[in-house]
């Protein structure tokens, strides 16, 4: 089997202790992820699983996930409901979140205006100190991994870290486009930190305030991946119409240096005031 070998599940097939599949939702290289259904029609959870393929490695990825989700009691995160095993594979149940991720409803409506773009920074830097304070960072903080429902919503830890197993990663982590300068290149930066999550939240919110990302696909002229440099930070350009106040809240959070960076608590608090101006509170 190839690692991308998959249960092939249905509309209406049984997972998770009996609930039925409403539709595939997508998944990675070591999961696949539906969406199902209980008895009541209106039961809808989500079915993260590993693919039949799956090593060892991955299904205590899976589990350190679980593990971690299960310890969170904050409302930026899916709830854990079942951490169980079916059909010889682990499966997290996990609360149903509706709402569009905010990378698409950037691409379908537009740019995020200023007041909401505010109230993102705010959610989303205060669910996450709540993780770093649960002594794990995300490490893949991205539009396509937020949700806008009545308040943000932040998913999929699958490469989420404990603090001190951050601090020792020399490889690759995260999403190329909105990988902070140290997930380019971690062996020059000593590893990742909770400083990682504030570049994601950062990258993240000026994606949404630009309607693209900042730094383009990250091609060079012969059309290959290439690391994140000094002047593509300096070069981010936000709207006109931006807040003054904003802008240096976007920008200081994403310094090229991680120690420049606000620390998450620092974030938020200076959120909560830009968010209280803007907002007219």
């Amino acid at each position: 089997m190839t690692d991308r070998a998959s249960w092939h599940l249905q509309p209406g097939d049984a997972v998770a202790g009996g609930r039925r599949v409403v539709r595939q939702l997508g998944g990675g290289k070591r999961t696949e992820v539906v969406l199902a259904r209980g008895e009541d029609p209106s039961d809808l959870v989500v079915v993260k699983l590993l693919r039949p393929s799956a090593t060892g490695v991955a299904a205590r990825a899976l589990l350190a996930e679980g593990e971690l989700l299960g310890r969170l009691d904050h409302p930026l995160f899916p709830r854990l409901l079942e951490l169980r095993e079916d059909r010889g594979a682990l499966q997290l149940v996990l609360e149903h979140v509706p709402g569009p991720r905010l990378s698409t409803a950037v691409r379908r409506t537009g740019p995020l205006g200023a007041a909401d773009a505010a109230r993102l920074v705010l959610e989303l830097a205060d669910g996450l100190a709540s993780l770093h304070r649960a002594g794990a960072v995300h490490l893949d903080v991205k539009p396509s991994n937020t949700i806008l429902s009545s308040r943000s919503r932040l998913l999929d830890l699958g490469v989420a870290r404990s603090l001190a197993d951050a601090a020792a990663v020399r490889g690759l982590v995260g999403s190329h486009r909105f990988q902070s300068p140290e997930q380019h290149d971690p062996a020059s930066f000593g590893g990742l930190s909770p400083a990682t999550d504030v570049w994601g939240v950062g990258v993240t919110v000026a994606t949404a305030l630009r309607g693209s990302s900042p730094f383009g696909p990250l091609r060079d002229e012969r059309d290959v991946r290439r690391r994140l440099a000094p002047d593509d930070v300096r070069r981010l350009e936000l709207p006109a119409e931006v807040p003054a106040v904003l802008e240096r809240l976007v920008r200081d959070a994403m310094a090229w240096e991680p120690a420049a960076r606000p620390a998450m608590p620092e974030l938020v608090d200076r959120a909560r005031a830009v968010d209280d101006e803007l907002s007219g509170e």
